[in-house]
């Protein structure tokens, strides 16, 4: 049960630092 959130979480987080990394691709470009 522990494994669940915590690869939910895991995919959150990789998710999140894609999305800041393209939202900062964006305002540079």
């Amino acid at each position: 049960m522990l494994s669940a959130p915590n690869g939910a979480s895991f995919c959150l987080e990789v998710e999140t630092q894609a999305g800041a990394t393209q939202l900062t691709t964006t305002r540079n470009t």
